[in-house]
């Protein structure tokens, strides 16, 4: 049952973050070499450069090894992490999707930790991320505590103004999902409830090019 459960949580992530970097199961023994030992769990490895190494666990725990050293980044329930284009930083959500949580960036020069979005009482909490360019973000934000509601609206969200620009706005009974980048295509999954007790969704996945996106931006 362990190994089944590790190689679902394996194949899950592969098909989450389209990575095509090499992933690995990386065994105890490995940690136990190092001056930390980190928690005991599975862990899956891959690398964002020649230097630094993301760590990601079955618990959604999240550190970084460089130098043969494990920093830890969190251990709050954290989405799997988006990598910059420029290898600078990461960005990650915590919490659950249908509970409160926030979008933190973690810079891999300084290894510091910032809260880009907070989740106003849980009225318009972050649920997905990913990287429009360097500089700013695609934003998933709904309404959280324990609602049928997974996602929400896409805003953008710069990290040098902070600024939050409204992008697309889904229909009544609809609402945005998540958001996978595949070199300049975003895959966007798009959930629409079939009545008004909102027991059941049809859900679609929509292609936009980055053309396309900035010219949303433009508007």
């Amino acid at each position: 049952m362990k190994y089944i459960k590790m190689w679902i949580f394996l194949i899950t992530l592969i098909v989450i973050t389209g990575c095509s970097k090499e992933v690995i199961k990386i065994e105890e023994d490995v940690y136990k070499k190092s001056q930390q030992i980190l928690p005991d769990d599975t862990y899956i490895m891959s690398d964002i450069n020649e230097d630094i190494s993301l760590v990601y666990g079955e618990s959604k725990t999240i550190y970084i090894k460089e130098d043969d050293e494990y920093i830890e980044v969190s251990k709050t329930l954290c989405s799997y992490p988006k990598i910059a284009p420029n290898e600078s930083a990461i960005v990650f959500v915590t919490g659950e999707p249908d509970y409160p949580g926030e979008l933190y960036l973690y810079n891999l020069k300084d290894h510091e930790k910032t809260m880009l979005l907070g989740n106003d009482e849980g009225s318009n909490t972050p649920k997905d991320v990913e990287w429009l360019d360097d500089k700013r973000l695609l934003v998933i934000r709904g309404f959280g505590h324990k609602a049928v509601r997974l996602g929400g609206e896409i805003s953008i969200y710069n990290i040098e103004t902070k600024e939050v620009i409204p992008l697309l706005v889904p229909a009544e009974l609809s609402e945005y999902r998540t958001i996978k980048k595949k070199d300049d295509i975003f895959e966007i999954e798009y959930a629409t409830w079939e009545d008004e007790t909102l027991s059941k969704t049809n859900s679609k996945i929509i292609i936009y090019n980055i053309t396309e996106i900035e010219k949303l931006v433009d508007k």
